[in-house]
């Protein structure tokens, strides 16, 4: 993630007003960029959060959710000209919004964006790569840990409250709602979650990073618990 120091660069850099680049103030579910749009800005999550959803075929389903300090239409850099993905604001939301045209320049004369940039995406790489591990070796309990985990991505905190249903969990995940239903409980016994209200989840950072570190021992005691 980029340092305090290049954040603190940046706001000062956005605070004087120049070609190329303003700053979007998006309230809650206000669509930043539709699937199909021509892919004229490059986007930097000043604050809040961003929900990608991918539609096919008629059906629509979350692809990934970006936080603070993430990047959104960066492959219009390796010549992407339409947006594959639909893009809304989960929570008001501040974002740079940056000219396609003149962003490889800015990225020339500025080596702190340069920087922010590259750090960036090879942070979202990692992660990338981390869910194609955990889909293609992870069991689903795995994955749906994961997902919580990638919510605190950009934010200082080790506890957040998040509101999601199942049904776009498992389409996170590519699960059922049954089966985050049942994953969930077994959560809730472990501690790793709390829910204080439909369809919110308090998050634990540290439990959840626990429980990836874990084997399955864990889990599966939780659930011969829930059903004894």
């Amino acid at each position: 993630m980029p340092t305090d120091d290049q954040v603190a660069w940046l706001r000062e850099f956005l605070s004087s007003p120049g070609p190329g680049r303003e700053i979007l103030h998006l309230q809650r579910n206000r669509t930043l960029f539709r699937q199909g749009d021509e892919v004229a800005r490059i986007y930097f999550v000043l604050h809040g959060q961003i929900r990608v959803n991918a539609t096919r075929d008629g059906k629509t389903a979350l692809h990934e959710v970006r936080g603070r300090l993430s990047w959104l239409a960066e492959d219009a850099l390796a010549g992407r000209a339409i947006h594959r993905h639909t893009a809304i604001a989960t929570m008001d939301s501040d974002v740079v919004a940056f000219s396609r045209a003149t962003f490889q320049k800015l990225l020339a004369d500025h080596a702190a964006l340069n920087d922010m940039f590259v750090i960036g995406m090879a942070s979202h790489l990692d992660m990338m790569h981390e869910a194609l591990d955990e889909h293609r070796f992870g069991a689903a309990d795995k994955r749906l840990a994961r997902a919580f985990l990638n919510m605190f991505i950009g934010k200082d905190v080790e506890e957040q409250e998040v509101k999601i249903s199942p049904t776009k969990l498992g389409e996170l995940i590519g699960n059922s709602r049954q089966t985050v239903h049942r994953i969930i409980n077994a959560f809730l016994d472990m501690g790793l979650l709390t829910k204080p209200g439909e369809e919110i989840y308090h998050l634990r950072k540290k439990k959840l990073e626990q429980f990836l570190a874990s084997d399955a021992i864990e889990l599966d005691r939780a659930k011969a618990k829930r059903n004894a």
